[in-house]
């Protein structure tokens, strides 16, 4: 979610709102608005900003931001003039938006970028500026030196050997060179010390590749998880490891303008896993994982391919893949409802806090509920994944997927310091695994805890 100040929360409730939008270009003498602030510096000349979406690729490893395009009025020449001393081009690119009567110090941004081009329009009385992802360095190719110093090829090869996320940290802080302050760092290490506490890699690489292919294919795809640019122009990781959160809004009758249509997300029951790549780049690990419960009901889907060339079956590879096909077919394997498919809904300025991976809670009387057979939800559980800034009608067009009927719980191992399980607390009987039988009971006959 897009933290916003308390102020920003309270006027995000009114049901009217009139949103300003401000546009920072740094090192710029200008700040365009599209209304008057009063404030010196800052001139209301935005004609129009164009629709600006977020579209998540998640079994595919990643997002993708589209451009920010606006267009300001060229008040007297004043933009024309200001040409032969500052170049637009390359320069870092805010957009905030608050409401009419609030402290600029309390606006929320929505996009950081890079202005890549600036056009001419509508005669020549106006400047349209396109504005990209700032993380521009996800293009760079990477892992160019080998381990001997010379160019990477087979003769020399480079080798990455550790935990699939500190290589993702490592690539981006000294294969692309960003700042720790450009990385989502809490987020990528409380998953690497938690639920994927002990996985490990081992890569041999003897063609550079781009940095967003080996991120998105190499690492988040074996993991169950996709990188994207939040709001600040951060890099950060969703996973489809379900941890309790706190949903952000609630999505009601009130704030949609529509009634929200139900359609399926594809279905994936079957996934395939390769791995154990050798020197010739032919993959000895193999293993098909199938949701049988789906399969019995809707027959087998198409295989879902993950080929990964730092898996290895040394190091849990065949737990990996079992792992992360087990989070696929929660998320897509019973035919999950989704809405904003193929007929986008539309909410109020309220959702413009809400990003790719927040949790969002639907109540509505129109909406059926097929689990129930009755038509009307209550607070289903959905997760957020595309969305796009409707700037012109100030609403916010989503996807969400329904995650209401997800039953994976989060065990953990006992530690050595724990007594047997009949001398066991309740409360660490609920949190750990403890040693069963083959029927995954335990000494009193009770169900086990297990790992999904």
């Amino acid at each position: 979610m897009i933290t916003p100040s308390p102020a920003f929360a309270a006027a995000n409730l009114a049901m009217v709102k009139n949103p300003i939008h401000i546009i920072e270009i740094e090192g710029y003498s200008r700040v365009f608005t599209n209304k008057p602030t009063g404030i010196s510096g800052q001139f209301p000349w935005i004609v129009s900003i164009g629709d600006l979406s977020i579209t998540v690729s998640d079994m595919d490893g990643g997002a993708d931001l589209g451009d920010l395009s606006f267009n300001v009025q060229d008040r007297d020449q004043a933009i024309t003039g200001d040409f032969p001393g500052f170049t637009f081009e390359g320069k870092r690119v805010l957009l905030r938006t608050g409401f009419v009567g609030m402290d600029q110090a309390d606006f929320v941004t929505l996009f950081t970028g890079l202005v890549n081009t600036v056009s001419s329009d509508n005669a020549n009385a106006e400047y349209t500026f396109d504005c990209v992802d700032i993380r521009q360095e996800l293009t760079k190719v990477v892992y160019v030196t080998a381990d001997d110093g010379a160019a990477t090829d087979s003769d020399h090869p480079r080798t990455l050997n550790g935990h699939p996320l500190d290589i993702l940290i490592s690539l981006l802080e000294n294969e692309i060179g960003l700042a720790p302050t450009d990385i989502d760092l809490a987020k990528i290490q409380t998953f690497r010390d938690g639920v994927y506490s002990g996985m490990h890699f081992q890569f041999t690489i003897t063609s550079p590749p781009a940095a967003k292919d080996f991120i998105e294919n190499e690492l988040m795809k074996p993991l169950g998880a996709y990188i994207w640019p939040n709001n600040e122009g951060r890099i950060s990781v969703n996973f489809f490891y379900p941890q309790a959160q706190a949903p952000v809004l609630t999505l009601t009758r009130d704030n949609l303008t529509s009634i929200p249509l139900t359609e399926q997300a594809e279905l994936i029951n079957t996934v395939h896993f390769r791995f154990d790549q050798n020197a010739d780049g032919k993959f000895l690990g193999d293993t098909v994982q199938g949701f049988a419960p789906s399969i019995a009901t809707y027959g087998d889907s198409p295989e879902h391919v993950i080929e990964s060339a730092g898996m290895r079956s040394a190091f849990q590879g065949f737990f990996i893949a079992a792992l992360t096909s087990r989070l696929i077919f929660l998320r897509y394997g019973n035919k999950t409802l989704q809405i904003g498919g193929n007929n986008e809904v539309d909410a109020l300025w309220d959702a413009c806090i809400v990003e790719p991976g927040d949790q969002v809670l639907i109540t509505h009387p129109q909406v059926p509920d097929r689990k129930a057979g009755v038509m009307g939800i209550t607070e289903h559980v959905f997760e957020q994944m595309d969305r796009v800034y409707h700037f012109d009608s100030a609403t916010v067009g989503l996807k969400l997927l329904d995650l209401s009927g997800s039953t994976f719980k989060t065990y953990y191992i006992a530690p050595d310091c724990e007594p047997d399980f009949t001398a066991a607390s309740d409360a660490d009987k609920a949190h750990y695994m403890f040693q069963s039988n083959d029927a995954d009971q335990y000494s009193d006959s009770s169900p086990a805890n297990t790992l999904a």
